[in-house]
């Protein structure tokens, strides 16, 4: 079965629900969800939101995951979750991320 990425947000300010950003991953169908936070930021401001296109996954075995927050970051993981980094910084609100293999 194939993986499935999801952030979950507060419904109030369309941001993380604790201080802590995390992307949630299944590979049941989501029977479970693991939280996917190593790399990504945590404290009592870190206020990120994800758009409806803003996340995405790519092709690859380990599959690539991209997200693009409201407040101009992008971060990507190369293994499936388990690790992000920040690629990107200081844009503007990002409304879409799709990933494309150039060959």
């Amino acid at each position: 079965m194939a993986n499935t990425f999801i952030v979950v947000e507060n419904p109030e300010g369309c941001n993380n629900i604790s201080e802590q950003f995390s992307v949630y991953r299944t590979k049941d169908g989501g029977e479970q969800w693991q939280a996917m936070t190593e790399g990504l930021p945590a404290g009592p401001g870190v206020r990120l939101g994800v758009l409806r296109h803003g996340m995405c996954a790519d092709a690859l075995d380990p599959c690539g995951v991209y997200v693009g927050t409201n407040t101009g970051q992008v971060f990507a993981s190369a293994d499936r979750g388990d690790t992000w980094h920040l690629i990107a910084d200081f844009l503007p609100s990002v409304y879409s991320v799709k990933a494309v293999l150039i060959e």
